[in-house]
């Protein structure tokens, strides 16, 4: 697992600073500052680009390590939601990734916010109900692993489930540079693309366990 945790890692941190820089700057910002050796456009991190790293990194260290892909899923993908849930409240503490502007019940207001958030405004607990969330993924995948029986079957159960919460969670979001296109966020549009590839997967899963199953019974 350590060989797993090391590509996973290796390949996460990269990929969640470069979709950060994307997100946050054009062309010409990043140009301008790699020229001028401000390296601050690298700063960073966004989930997804993490996620998507570090999934290529795990699968590469799997078979670096020469272990069996389904087991190390069981084991690994129903504790992604567990650090996800870990690491939002450490945006809470941090103030980035905060919510909406917002003054009702469970307002939060940030002293410090490395992000910008203003201290006497109050914004909505986006990073406390994401953690609540995350942990119920993980109890759902906890359950449903034991059903799967296919190479990413539950990865696939993953993107579905944390791409339609993460999808909503957006509209709740209150953070500048988001990476807006056509009114949804970069997030958003990922997050259509995992549901997407998460439930074509599963539905072909399932039109091919049909189709055995009939070939089965005509021989």
């Amino acid at each position: 697992m350590l060989i797993i945790g090391g590509f996973s890692l290796l390949f996460a941190l990269p990929f969640g600073s470069l979709l950060y820089t994307i997100v946050t700057y054009n062309l010409k910002e990043i140009f301008s500052f790699i020229l001028k050796g401000n390296f601050r456009v690298f700063g960073g991190l966004v989930f997804y680009g993490a996620l998507i790293g570090g999934i290529i990194g795990g699968i590469l260290g799997i078979r670096v390590a020469k272990l069996d892909l389904r087991t190390s899923e069981k084991i690994i993908i129903p504790y992604i939601p567990i650090g996800h849930a870990v690491g939002r409240i450490g945006c809470l503490l941090a103030g980035c990734c905060y919510g909406m502007e917002y003054t009702g019940p469970f307002a939060v207001y940030y002293q410090n916010s490395l992000a910008g958030a203003l201290p006497q405004q109050g914004y909505f607990p986006i990073q406390i109900l994401e953690s609540l969330l995350n942990i119920c993924i993980c109890l759902i995948l906890l359950k449903v692993k034991k059903k799967t029986t296919q190479n990413f079957e539950l990865l696939s159960v993953y993107f579905i489930l944390y791409g339609l919460v993460r999808f909503f969670l957006e509209f709740l979001r209150g953070d500048v540079g988001r990476g807006i296109y056509y009114n949804i966020s970069t997030s958003q549009w990922i997050s259509l693309a995992l549901f997407a590839l998460g439930g074509s997967y599963i539905i072909y899963l399932k039109a091919r366990k049909k189709t055995e199953t009939e070939s089965c019974n005509l021989t």
